[in-house]
């Protein structure tokens, strides 16, 4: 199949793009800036141009799959129509991907999605198993990257709510980080965020299992709302296992991928402790010449901003925090 990506420089796309390039498709795309992530899609053998004007769009693409950022009045895509394609939004091409998959994991919730999806990937991988991996950021255990081709077994994927972009998705296994109002543009109502989670919990098969903290009340409502009859409190299952982490939003993290293990039946017993991170995440970029730790982070919500700065300060309780 040939497929085009309009906007293939975002973490999600860039992954999709990846992915189905290294499983025989023809991929290409187009994108607005130059970024390492294009530069890294070319070395795998696909085209990317920066022109959006319709120009680099192949007329015999079979499928034209566009990010959440370009609008209907793309020139892209007005010409994906004239020529007659399947126009798919990313999260409905991955929905597709999802279905060829015996285990759909997705973690989704306000915070922590992207972090609790390496540890997932870095805990699976460390234990023998063969996920096919997208996420939202780089991940050492990846070889940097923000997708793995694996087998057709497990499928590891962070989803997003905007736009209830989840709703696509078809898993099997779902980890709840958290439930915090959020992209307000989208979901003006609090009441409309938190059912968009409702609507996700209740995609799942009979036989399917949501993780989560039901010590967290916005949580707890969502699955009461949901009528989930399987849910796993990873507080409970891995109380006993406390990983060697700094911030509580990170142990909260590593606590619904150790729970997750032990529900496919796996002893995740010290695996997190030589988590390595990921890209933008309390990442460490080094010094200044006058010996400051520079850190990179994306938490960009008053709470992860919060939960950042926290977690600093028991990191580093002697030094200075600007």
């Amino acid at each position: 199949m040939k497929i085009h990506c309009s906007g293939i420089g975002g973490i999600g796309l860039s992954a999709y793009a990846a992915l189905q390039k290294s499983s025989g498709h023809i991929v290409s795309g187009s994108d607005r800036a130059e970024t390492p992530l294009l530069e890294n899609l070319r070395e795998q053998g696909i085209f990317v141009s920066l022109q959006q004007d319709g120009s680099a769009l192949p007329k015999d693409a079979d499928l034209f799959v566009y990010s959440e950022a370009i609008p209907s009045d793309c020139p892209e895509r007005i010409l994906a129509k004239e020529y007659g394609m399947v126009q798919q939004s990313y999260f409905q091409a991955l929905g597709n991907v999802s279905l060829e998959y015996e285990t759909v994991i997705a973690v989704c919730g306000t915070h922590g999605k992207s972090t609790t999806t390496a540890m997932a990937a870095h805990a699976l991988l460390a234990l023998g198993k063969d996920p096919t991996v997208i996420v939202g950021t780089k991940v050492p255990v990846l070889d940097g990257k923000n997708w793995r081709k694996g087998g057709k077994k497990i499928l590891l994927l962070e989803a997003c709510e905007y736009r209830c972009s989840f709703l696509h998705l078809h898993p099997t296994m779902i980890l709840l980080t958290n439930v915090d109002w959020d992209h307000v543009d989208a979901f003006p109502l609090r009441e409309e965020y938190e059912d968009a989670f409702v609507q996700f919990v209740q995609k799942l098969p009979s036989h399917g299992h949501v993780i989560t903290h039901m010590q967290d009340a916005e949580c707890a409502d969502a699955l009461l709302k949901a009528g989930c009859e399987h849910v796993i409190d990873a507080d409970d299952i891995s109380r006993l296992q406390e990983p060697k982490l700094w911030g509580k939003h990170m142990r909260d993290n590593s606590r619904l991928v150790i729970a997750l293990c032990h529900a496919m039946d796996l002893c995740p017993a010290g695996l997190l402790d030589d988590f390595r991170g990921c890209w933008r995440r309390m990442e460490e970029k080094g010094q200044t010449k006058h010996g400051a730790l520079v850190i990179d982070d994306y938490a960009h919500h008053p709470k992860e901003i919060m939960a950042t700065v926290a977690a600093m300060r028991e990191r580093y309780p002697d030094r200075r925090l600007i």
